[in-house]
């Protein structure tokens, strides 16, 4: 890895009250295509004290040549490049390594997503105001929805763990694709981001790492759309899509963070097994289907998780199907759409 930097922090203006760091992270991969676009909103922002990371996995397009257009911009950049192209989350990990130490924020900023220009200095105000958060979200745009507005009270300050649980619960929908993180006294974990679980990749990383962080403490959302995700036609999206990665993700999440946040092995294990019969009804509507090949995917994945499919437990999904359905397992709930 190159240790190259294209600028540091702004030095703060004589007389004017120091105003928090705040480290914007851009791993990329061949992202060239809609790579500026990203820059540019981190370019625009209107907060005073903000450095981008950016490092390239080895990419063969025309990233190097984007990233090098915004050296000398507003923003300064701390860049850097992969010899050799390494794995996604390893290289994520090694991204988050770029930050300054005395940054006081960080954030992941996809390189195909974008944040408003006033994303920063909300929620970095936010943050000041609310000592105790260390999670702090916000509504974004994917596609013609709003993700983000399914919090079932006028609060803005939320126990971290009781989001989790009423998150698996389905009682409320946490936007987790464009948190800005408060960096702890003892810093950033080597290993941010984990790798597997149950030895199967975790394309959902990113939800993964937050839901560790509200486990740990408080949680704010910003209730405004500022910030954009790109879908479909991401990475994770071209393959959690044709492989239905969805279902298996959360199961992953279910089983890991499931006894931190419910209050008894009770609790958790009615979810687990909710999840579990709506998992059961989508591998017969696959095998219907005639998806033998993603039924066998999904089939070595639950083995992983201890989890047999019985004639017995099929029986009773069918059965259970209509609560399933009018509780939320079998699909997910309308997002509004955008004015």
């Amino acid at each position: 890895m190159s240790a190259a930097q294209g600028g540091r922090p702004k030095a703060e203006v004589a007389g004017v009250p120091p105003t928090p760091l705040v480290a914007i992270v851009t791993p990329v991969f061949n992202g060239g295509c809609h790579l500026a676009q990203t820059m540019e909103s981190v370019q625009a922002q209107d907060y005073p004290n903000i450095v981008h990371c950016v490092l390239d996995n080895g990419s063969t397009d025309d990233t190097a040549h984007v990233i090098s257009r915004f050296s000398h911009g507003r923003v300064p950049l701390l860049t850097t490049r992969n010899e050799t192209t390494i794995p996604v989350i390893e290289n994520w990990n090694a991204a988050l390594r770029l930050v300054p130490t005395e940054a006081s924020y960080f954030r992941i900023l996809s390189a195909d997503d974008t944040i408003d220009p006033t994303y920063v200095s909300k929620l970095v105000a936010f943050g000041e105001q609310h000592s105790d958060v260390n999670v702090i979200a916000c509504q974004e745009r994917r596609g013609p929805y709003l993700v983000g507005t399914r919090v079932p009270s006028d609060d803005v300050v939320f126990d971290g763990r009781t989001v989790v649980r009423r998150c698996l619960l389905k009682e409320m929908e946490f936007p987790c694709d464009h948190c800005l993180y408060k960096r702890s006294a003892t810093g950033l974990s080597a290993e941010h981001f984990e790798y597997e679980y149950y030895g199967v990749k975790l394309l959902c990383t990113d939800t993964y790492a937050t839901i560790r962080l509200l486990c740990e403490g408080s949680c704010g959302i910003v209730k405004e759309p500022l910030a954009t995700t790109r879908w479909p036609g991401t990475v994770t999206s071209v393959e959690m899509l044709p492989n239905q990665v969805g279902i298996w993700s959360m199961l992953q999440i279910i089983d890991r963070w499931g006894p931190h946040v419910f209050d008894t092995k009770a609790e958790y294990l009615a979810v687990r097994n909710a999840h579990l019969r709506s998992y059961l009804l989508h591998l017969l509507f696959w095998r219907l289907q005639g998806r033998r090949e993603l039924v066998e995917k999904h089939l070595d994945w639950l083995n992983r998780a201890a989890v047999t499919p019985t004639l017995l437990f099929y029986l009773q999904s069918v059965l259970e199907s209509p609560f399933l359905l009018a509780n939320g397992w079998l699909r997910r709930k309308r997002l509004p759409r955008l004015a």
